[in-house]
């Protein structure tokens, strides 16, 4: 007896026993469906981490660990922006923030807040250009009557003095500068929201700087806790707590995350929620497809139960063999419905098939078992083989689908002969009525065997064409691209990344010396696809010596409002008389431009506020609010205006460690001419840098080496699964034609996937990668059942009406339908997966269903010509 039948009578009787004793089978499944499902739900983790699904043994692995060696505070790092509408309200949040974050160290390390450093406080305007400082003590020089003013009175008093010196010179013609008429605006909203009982507008002062600076940077390092099954998740959470507080909650105030940690949190929730939706999208429609096809709820129920079960027990499988998923592996739900679904379909078809031909329930179960189970085995091992050729490859992430999706098909397997049987026994299937529609009619059937030489070259030629046509496949390395663009930390990175502030494709290399840096910085610096070069030096401010006599003569114009000692305190009194002073002067004033409406508001609020409170404590409020931001003004100034000549070592030890590493180690950091949006400008970028400097390293160049690796990886899979499987289907089917014609379909399916992707323009990314050799796993099992029912049938057309094509097409179409579910996906690396898995289906369909009928006629009429 041969192994065939010996597997073929084992599943026999295992599918028998199953319908017999239908309680005891489906109530085993289920216990061990719940087992592994409170296994998932406790265990399974995910892991977002691209560069750790890289084999260690990878070259570029080493130069990594040594940069993350050398700066530990680099690695899971969090960047907080800050957005306000003005830079003082930017500054004041962003201290407020760094306070808060320096109160828990158990939660965040290495917080880093330039703006916020004494020494920068101090030492910041050495870093501006001279043109630019001299722009800067330009505007000090217009602002310093009012500076003096308020010095000197920091009282309603000494606000309104500075109201009269502005009035007085806008009686008198000269042009007030932009700031005085922000003065105003501010005042007056101040002064409106104490009225209305709500918090108040936030109040800068009157020395806002430039657009740029109403921006803040913090960047962290929070505490990951990889024990729960999502650290990133609980680290963002907590830190979103910490910023929900309402004293950072301001009206025109943003606050976003983005860097590591947060983009890889929000592409965990990203697949999360894309393969959720894709699952139940996937599983809706593979239901209808089949009340449409079978028109049995009993079929239908019980196919979609057993699917249910398998892909419980899969997930569990997942857990038990790899214990997390990758933006890869993630894709398992899907495939599985996809995949899993094509046994129980089959099997079901041919009970079906049996019971309309009279046959008893029991009797219709085992020849469905007999008949199909040498066919569904070679399926899911030939499947199995093409998702296990992953195993061998460097790319961890393609390995661990490979191990999951493999086991999966075994799985699902087993589930189609033993779940299916025990649910067909208890559901209590009766013989149907309605036939399964025939999804290739008698006139196509006839057409294509009679015309199958001149079909079957006429899509070699097509196939052919097409890819001459379309070129060679693309493969777009960048990580960032396949990310939901609309995420928060997407946004927010490319948003900075635009407007050269930060950016995350930076080269670093490591060297030895000071004198080394500099020469590897002047070499970098001469490549077109290279900008800033960044070395110690560069954080040490130049032209220091004509930096500090700009400075030194502004301290002396502004020496009045330095060196002021402020009056007394007014009384309430006081502060009501002076309201009324400042509301006849406003009273006297004409025209009806800008400044005087908001002096005009500004006097009749106040007004509002004496009668409103007779107390006086909301004049005594409104002086707080607006003398505290302008008497800071002045300190701040005075500070500034002390800067001192300062060397390397007398920058903050933050900013020291991020440029000499913990083991003296110097870093140059090359940062991009331009933005890098494309895997073109990438490619370019990198290939720039490691023609100066091979030992490089960074983001940009890690994703240029797992790229690299992932199409080495692929090519390896593909040709371990085209080998394995054609060796097999040799010594299972024993004919090399019946082998070719097998594989032939397949060839030209994955030849027109190739060049639909090209003609589309979707790029083969680091997740849709796996299309070409699951075209292996996806369209052999078709092609498979097909052979197989011809050598029980006459003809090819006898095969085309029966069951065969139709739980080809049918398990086709559940396929495609999982796969369009997935390309619904708001993560483009799994959308464009389900894109080209779907496009892959089509043509497996088109090449399976028609072309391989030809083929196999054309390959009949040649043995009957010959045997003639």
């Amino acid at each position: 007896m041969s192994i065939a039948q010996v597997l073929r009578d084992f599943l026999t009787d295992t599918a028998t026993f199953s319908a017999r004793y239908g309680w005891f089978t489906l109530c085993t499944a289920l216990v061990f469906a719940a087992a592994s499902l409170l296994f998932v739900v406790t265990s399974l983790q995910f892991n977002s981490d691209k560069e750790s699904l890289v084999a260690e043994t990878a070259p570029f692995k080493h130069r990594n660990a040594a940069f993350d060696h050398a700066f530990p505070q680099f690695l899971n790092s969090l960047i907080i922006v800050i957005d306000t509408p003005d830079s003082t309200q930017a500054q004041d949040l962003a201290e407020l923030i760094t306070m808060r974050l320096k109160a828990t160290p158990d939660k965040y390390q290495n917080i880093y807040f330039a703006e916020g450093d004494p020494f920068f406080r101090k030492n910041g305007l050495l870093y501006l250009s001279p043109e630019e400082l001299e722009e800067r003590v330009d505007l000090l020089a217009n602002a310093e009557p009012g500076l003096a003013a308020i010095a000197a009175n920091p009282t309603l008093e000494g606000i309104f003095d500075l109201l009269d010196l502005g009035m007085n010179a806008r009686a008198t013609g000269e042009t007030l500068p932009p700031s005085f008429e922000q003065l105003t605006s501010d005042l007056a909203a101040i002064a409106q929201s104490l009225n209305e009982g709500r918090q108040s507008d936030h109040f800068g002062g009157f020395m806002e700087a430039g657009e740029d600076s109403k921006r803040r940077i913090i960047m962290l390092q929070p505490t990951l806790d990889y024990s729960s099954q999502s650290a990133e998740r609980t680290a963002i959470l907590d830190l979103r707590q910490l910023l929900d507080n309402p004293a950072f909650q301001k009206e025109g105030v943003r606050i976003r995350l983005t860097g590591r940690v947060a983009l890889a949190d929000d592409e965990i929730w990203a697949i999360q929620d894309s393969v959720f939706l894709a699952g139940i999208l996937s599983t809706l429609f593979a239901g209808t497809l089949l009340g449409f096809a079978l028109r049995s709820w009993r079929l239908i129920a019980a196919i979609l139960t057993t699917l249910f079960i398998g892909l419980l027990w899969t997930m569990g499988f997942a857990t038990l063999s790899v214990g997390s998923l990758n933006m890869i592996s993630a894709a398992v739900v899907v495939l599985f419905i996809g995949l899993g679904i094509d046994h129980s379909i089959h099997v079901s078809l041919r009970y079906r098939e049996a019971r309309q031909n009279g046959d008893t329930h029991l009797d219709a179960v085992r020849t469905a078992a007999q008949e199909m189970g040498g066919a569904v085995a070679l399926c899911a091992t030939t499947s199995a083989i093409a998702f296990a050729a992953f195993i061998p490859t460097e790319y961890r992430g393609l390995a661990e689908l490979g191990v999951i999706a493999a086991g999966s098909l075994f799985l699902a397997f087993v589930a189609s002969f033993t779940v299916l049987p025990a649910l067909l026994t208890l559901l209590g299937d009766d013989p149907a009525k309605d036939h399964v529609p025939h999804f290739i009619g008698n006139a196509t059937s006839r057409w294509l065997t009679g015309h199958s030489m001149f079909f079957s070259v006429g899509v070699a030629v097509a196939a052919l064409i097409a890819i001459a046509a379309a070129g060679p496949p693309q493969f777009d390395f960048s990580t960032l691209a396949i990310r939901d663009a609309g995420s928060e930390s997407v946004t927010t990175l490319l948003e900075l990344q635009a407007d050269g502030v930060v950016t995350d494709y930076a080269a670093d290399v490591l060297v030895s010396t000071y004198e080394d840096a500099t020469n590897l910085a002047v070499r970098l610096s001469k490549l077109p696809e290279v900008g800033d070069v960044f070395v110690p030096a560069t954080y040490v401010p130049d032209e220091q010596d004509l930096k500090l006599d700009i400075l030194s003569d502004a301290e002396g114009f502004l020496w009045p409002a330095l060196t002021a000692r402020p009056s007394a305190l007014l009384t309430d009194t006081g502060r009501a008389q002076a309201v009324a002073q400042f509301t006849l002067t406003v009273t006297a004033i004409s025209g009806d431009d800008t400044i005087a409406q908001n002096l005009r508001l500004l006097s009749s609020q106040l007004t509002a506020l004496g009668e409103k409170d007779p107390s006086g404590q909301m004049l005594r409020e409104f002086e707080t609010r607006v003398s505290a931001p302008l008497l800071r003004d002045v300190d701040r100034l005075r500070n500034a205006l002390a800067a001192e000549e300062i060397a390397f070592d007398d920058l903050p030890s933050d900013l020291r460690s991020r440029v000499i590493g913990a083991g003296g180690e110097v870093r140059v950091t090359a940062v991009p001419s331009h933005p890098l949006f494309t895997s073109t400008d990438l490619e370019k970028f990198v290939d720039a840098v490691r023609s100066v400097a091979p030992e490089a390293t960074g983001r940009a160049l890690t994703e240029a080496d797992v790229g690299a690796l992932v199409v080495q990886s692929f090519y390896l899979a593909g040709m371990i699964a085209f080998v394995t499987i054609a060796g097999l289907l040799l010594v299972v089917l024993r004919s090399s034609v019946d082998a070719f014609l097998v594989l032939v379909p397949l060839a030209l399916a994955a030849c027109f996937t190739i060049a639909s992707a090209n003609f589309l323009g979707v790029s083969f990314n680091f997740a849709n990668i796996i299309v070409l050799p699951l075209i292996f796993g996806l369209g052999i099992d078709s092609g498979i059942h097909f052979v197989l029912r011809r050598r029980h049938e006459k003809t090819v057309g006898v095969v085309m009406q029966s069951s065969t094509p139709q739980a080809i097409v049918l398990s086709a179409l559940s396929t495609l339908g999982a796969f369009s579910a997935l390309s619904l996906s708001r993560h483009w690396g799994l959308a464009s997966m389900g894109l080209l898995l779907t496009i892959a289906i089509i043509w497996v369909i088109f090449c399976t269903v028609i072309v391989l009928p030809a083929l196999i006629a054309w390959r009949d009429k040649f043995l009957d010509a010959t045997e003639a």
